[in-house]
């Protein structure tokens, strides 16, 4: 197998890889925890300047 092959395979497994941890549910005290805030109406997860604009719109 080719180096830029190899890399390239590495690459989207990488990618894939944080994908998935990106897209796993997260509980409301990971949430909590990290210092985000948990919206529960919505059951997301929001870094406080998101969870602000949401307050104001």
């Amino acid at each position: 197998m080719k180096k830029r092959t190899l890399a390239k395979l590495i690459f989207w497994m990488t990618l894939q890889l944080v994908a998935a941890c990106a897209s796993a549910p997260i509980s409301p005290n990971e949430c909590v925890r990290s210092g985000r805030i948990w919206i529960l109406a919505s059951q997301k997860c929001l870094e406080p300047n998101e969870a602000e604009k949401l307050r104001t719109e």
